[in-house]
């Protein structure tokens, strides 16, 4: 079956050094960037001093999946 693919970006106060299978929450202090939704960012002036992390959604007839990066290596200068 096809596969269809869902971005979500967020900004984080903390690094975080392993990917996960859920998207981050407020306890991971991160929240999502509204209205960021593609395959790529470009880094705005708001994520100065912050880590950047992507989840993704894989879908298709046999259910779902969700992967999250590892953050950026180094707070966003």
């Amino acid at each position: 079956d096809p596969v269809t693919y869902t971005y979500k970006w967020y900004r984080c106060s903390v690094k975080a050094f392993n990917p996960i299978r859920t998207a981050p929450v407020a306890a991971n202090k991160c929240a999502a960037i509204s209205g960021k939704t593609t395959a790529s960012y470009k880094l705005t002036k708001s994520d100065i001093g912050k880590y950047v992390r992507a989840s993704v959604t894989a879908t298709n007839s046999v259910g779902k999946t969700v992967t999250t990066t590892k953050s950026t290596a180094s707070k966003v200068k």
